[in-house]
């Protein structure tokens, strides 16, 4: 599959930054007992995926945490940015915190690793600008690439219909050893006591899938429809 990554910058034109700010072991706080990931393990200006649940464990919105001058920030696909911040709100009073909107952007690297000819793929989303002597992909490569690399983007028509483990989440977005967070029983009960474990598989077809329950997007890239589905 390594032939299809797409190596290159790519611009989150359609994300938006949004800032915590508070006390910072306030907003840890509120965001460690609410957010997938462990925020402890956040570092500046470099993102991390992570994503937001409901008590019943079905994932309501994903988005990138970073720090940014000691404040906690996320970005997220504008489409997803007023369910996060409705199921935020709730809580912000608690922690005297409120949310800002940065003027600022995120983008993507998209790179290739080979140890042991062994190739893995690396995507690294940081704040920052494009530089003009970067090599810039379109945004066919860039949802294929995320696919490869195993990060499914749920868009707003999917919020609320799938959990964790049916999406891959649990492999790169869930903390199972920082203690507990928003929908953190039903998840954790799937990953220790279900015996039947759910598999997500990643297919390239040169056709449109049929008969198949998708949970990605469907991404038409070197004559392939690339997709995960159950």
């Amino acid at each position: 599959m390594d032939k299809f990554f797409t190596e290159g910058t790519y611009k989150l034109s359609n994300y938006c930054l949004i800032c915590f700010d508070g006390e910072y072991d306030k907003a840890y706080d509120l965001l460690q007992g609410q957010v997938l990931s462990d925020i402890g393990h956040c570092k500046e200006e470099k993102f991390e995926l992570s994503a937001l649940c409901d008590e019943k464990g079905f994932i309501l919105a994903d988005f990138y945490i970073s720090l940014n001058k000691n404040n906690f920030v996320i970005a997220i696909d504008i489409e997803l940015k007023n369910i996060f911040l409705t199921e935020m709100q709730k809580f912000l009073p608690f922690y005297n915190i409120k949310l800002v909107d940065l003027n600022k952007e995120a983008v993507a690297i998209c790179g290739k690793t080979n140890v042991n000819n062994t190739v893995s793929f690396k995507i690294d989303v940081v704040m920052d600008d494009v530089k003009n002597n970067e090599s810039l992909i379109n945004y066919q490569q860039w949802e294929c690439n995320n696919l490869l690399a195993g990060n499914i983007h749920l868009d707003k028509e999917l919020s609320g219909k799938y959990r964790p483990h049916e999406v891959l989440y649990d492999k790169n977005r869930v903390s199972f050893t920082k203690g507990c967070f928003r929908g953190q029983e039903v998840i954790a009960r799937v990953e220790y006591r279900s015996k039947k474990r759910i598999e997500v598989k990643l297919n390239a077809e040169p056709h449109p899938p049929k008969n198949k329950k998708i949970v990605s997007k469907i991404i038409n890239v070197h004559d392939k429809y690339f997709f995960y589905y159950l």
